[in-house]
């Protein structure tokens, strides 16, 4: 591993376990393909087969749009250890951007993140904009335990992610989870 390496060798290595777990690539899935390789010729993955990442399973919905704002949750579960990720974009004209865990039952805030914009290119080409309009976050899933969540996505002037001087929300309960108790 890569801690391995920099206790024992040189440096400082990450592994990249939590880099990889974005594209839906798991530790197991890793070392089967160090171990034995991988080609066009005799691919680790097939149709009968495919790579199941649970947080991707939403991906495939429609951007949501007020005709004036646009947004997109790319993925959204458990990477590992109880992380409740969520990934994705939005497009409105604010300053901050939020990202909130709601209880779907009753649509009470339990907990939110300020995102801090991340690049995304294809998204900026898509829509005609610039910026950092993309979002990578994480929520500790210990903080709900047995509850139904979806994630709402603010645009906001507030820089505390109220609605103060202007905000913009999309609520997404298309991909909701069931977070297990722990």
């Amino acid at each position: 591993s890569h801690l391995w390496v920099t206790n024992y060798v040189w440096g400082n290595h990450t592994d990249p376990y939590g880099y990889l777990s974005q594209m839906g690539v798991s530790k197991e899935k890793l070392a089967y393909d160090l171990a034995h390789g991988f080609t066009d010729e005799n691919p680790t993955t097939s149709e009968n087969k495919p790579v199941i990442d649970p947080t991707r399973a939403g991906a495939a919905n429609p951007t949501l749009t007020d005709g004036t704002n646009h947004a997109h949750i790319d993925q959204f579960g458990e990477i590992e250890n109880a992380n409740l990720h969520v990934a994705g974009w939005h497009i409105a004209n604010y300053k901050y951007e939020y990202i909130f865990i709601m209880d779907y039952n009753t649509g009470k805030e339990l907990a939110r993140v300020r995102a801090d914009g991340i690049y995304r290119p294809d998204v900026n080409q898509a829509y005609n904009t610039s910026g950092n309009v993309g979002y990578h976050v994480s929520f500790n899933m210990r903080n709900f335990p047995s509850k139904k969540v979806y994630v709402m996505m603010r645009a906001t002037n507030d820089p505390e992610g109220n609605t103060k001087g202007g905000a913009q929300d999309f609520h997404d309960k298309r991909w909701y989870l069931n977070i297990p108790k722990r």
